[in-house]
């Protein structure tokens, strides 16, 4: 709080609507002048890329558990860690994914449309999240939900998890609400885009996986039996293999 009220007290309220500029930015330079300004501009951009690389070596082994898990297709190319010792096929997706965001938008929102796909499904995810915490507190337990053992080190308090599910549920809605005129957040795509983006994601794979688990085996008279099973390289996963009903 303190520091939003040292935005407003050193920058003037038309620089942070209509600037284009990092808002820190123009408070280091308005507080200690242009040379503390490109100063803090090398520090946001070294933020950015240990972002980057944080985010390159999580989303590429996370792509890669979820193929050794057997429930992507290919998995077993997911899961490799061929040819480098590295999950090549989960970086490369993660590449392609990441250059068709970027070039996919106009010039101009690719970087807002870019920052709120990535957070607006995390606020739906959290939303199901604090829920289910909520959900654990005002369920009564019993053996077939949750074992009477269940007791973990560390566990948010029930206000705590109420707060938390309704803070995320509040980021799922408000970007559904139309801006005042001018006040949008893009410059040519609609203000609602990021949020129908995120959600056919997030829809896209409950429908391959209710097809993949529960329709085709259904349709096709078999059911999936998950193997386990060890790689050539060392590592070890899942599959699931196509059993036909007695």
């Amino acid at each position: 709080m303190l520091v939003n009220v040292a935005y407003f007290a050193a920058v003037s309220k038309e620089d942070i609507s209509g600037s284009g500029r990092i808002l820190a930015a123009t408070f280091f330079r308005n507080v200690w002048g242009e040379n503390a300004e490109r100063a803090l501009s090398v520090f946001v951009a070294l933020s950015a890329f240990g972002n980057v690389l944080s985010v390159i070596f999580s989303q590429g082994r996370l792509v890669q558990e979820v193929g050794r898990e057997g429930i992507l297709p290919f998995s077993k190319l997911w899961a490799s860690n061929k040819p480098f010792n590295a999950p090549f096929a989960g970086l490369f997706e993660h590449w392609l994914v990441s250059v068709i965001t970027m070039l996919a938008p106009p010039p101009g929102d690719a970087y807002n449309f870019l920052l709120n796909l990535i957070s607006y499904p995390l606020a739906v995810i959290n939303t199901f999240v604090g829920a289910g915490l909520v959900w654990l507190y005002i369920r009564p337990f019993s053996a077939h939900r949750v074992p009477q053992q269940w007791t973990p080190r560390f566990k948010a308090t029930l206000p705590v998890a109420a707060f938390f599910a309704l803070a995320n549920l509040y980021l799922v809605i408000a970007p559904f609400i139309a801006p005042d005129e001018g006040q949008s957040v893009y410059e040519n795509l609609p203000y609602w885009l990021h949020c129908v983006v995120g959600i056919a994601l997030l829809l896209a794979g409950a429908v391959y996986w209710v097809i993949w688990a529960k329709i085709l085996p259904k349709i096709g008279g078999y059911k999936l039996v998950r193997e386990s099973f060890e790689g050539s390289d060392g590592w070890s996963g899942n599959v699931f293999r196509r059993v036909k009903n007695a």
